[in-house]
């Protein structure tokens, strides 16, 4: 009698156990995205400058023109643009393995100058393979990120005539 009383109790334990060791061996880990290598290494090259070409203000009251990420411009105000095609975005290439965030940083309110004379960059939205933003993660190895800008064009004589040269600091940090 004692011996089926263990039995029912045995049975009764098998499936559980049975189940139990089945999820055990056929545990698979799932991941959402690929983790990127250890150490990220990620490097930032610039491929083309900043050109807003030539720029006449055309009376005191000056103007601004921006260069868009895909190479379109528009002035507004008294500002005529001369040889437009040589106006381009900044263009920097990002090499890195597929999975790693990015975050870019522009500088606030870098400026141009020539001598003592000033005119003012504001730099627009980067531009990640074709979409805003200033943060990605990489799908491939090679990224393009362009970034375009307004530059504030005042009068003549606050703005005259020459070559006016700046930089500015884009940072690209990874995560």
């Amino acid at each position: 009698m004692n011996s089926s009383i263990q039995g029912a109790s045995f049975k009764k334990l098998l499936l559980p156990f049975c189940l139990l060791a089945c999820m055990i061996a056929l545990y698979i880990p799932a991941n959402a995205q690929e983790k990127p290598p250890r150490p990220i290494a990620v490097t930032v090259s610039t491929a083309q400058h900043l050109n807003f070409g030539t720029i006449i203000p055309t009376s005191i009251n000056g103007g601004s023109v921006t260069v868009d990420f895909n190479n379109s411009t528009s002035t507004i105000g008294d500002v005529l643009l001369l040889h437009s095609y040589d106006c381009r975005p900044a263009l920097f290439i990002v090499d890195a393995e597929p999975g790693v965030l990015i975050n870019i940083v522009c500088e606030a309110n870098p400026t141009l100058s020539k001598g003592g004379f000033t005119m003012q960059l504001n730099l627009g939205t980067p531009n990640i393979d074709l979409q805003s933003g200033s943060q990605f993660i990489t799908t491939k190895k090679t990224t393009y990120v362009y970034i375009g800008g307004t530059l504030t064009v005042r009068s003549l004589a606050s703005n005259p005539a020459g070559e006016y040269n700046g930089t500015f600091l884009v940072t690209f940090n990874q995560q």
